[in-house]
């Protein structure tokens, strides 16, 4: 006998969420990775309403206190269908100005850190050898 596989689940690519626009109640529909609270933002107009991802915080430790805040990145978008406001990921910085790349240029950006961590971690090494 012979048992059937469950249908595999697939993700939503996105959600109805509700927004407050002006101080009106409505309905948004938004990314599945948007973890904004869109009625405590209470924007003015519905073409201002942005969806953020939940951050992701580059940590340095310190020798005496708590680790230190370098960098934080998180996508985002705009509410509207033009092109300027399809998702991006943004990287900020403590004192500079952030990044906002697209898919390909946060993938590069990527294996750029994990380079940049490898020879940190040789350099861990050579110093405690």
């Amino acid at each position: 006998m012979s048992v059937a596989s469950p249908e595999p689940t697939v993700a939503p690519t996105s959600r109805i969420s509700p927004a407050l626009v002006n101080g009106q109640r409505i309905l948004l529909e938004c990314p599945a990775w948007c973890t904004e609270d869109h009625v405590a933002a209470n924007e003015r107009h519905l073409e201002d309403v942005c969806h953020s991802s939940a951050v992701v915080d580059l940590m340095s430790p310190r020798d005496s206190g708590p680790a230190r805040l370098l960098a934080y990145a998180r996508v985002i978008a705009g509410n509207s269908t033009s092109l300027d406001d399809q998702p991006q990921v943004t990287v900020d910085f403590d004192d500079i100005h952030g990044m906002y790349l697209q898919a390909q240029d946060a993938g590069e950006f990527a294996d750029n850190l994990i380079a940049f961590a490898q020879r940190v971690r040789t350099l861990a090494r050579t110093i405690s050898a």
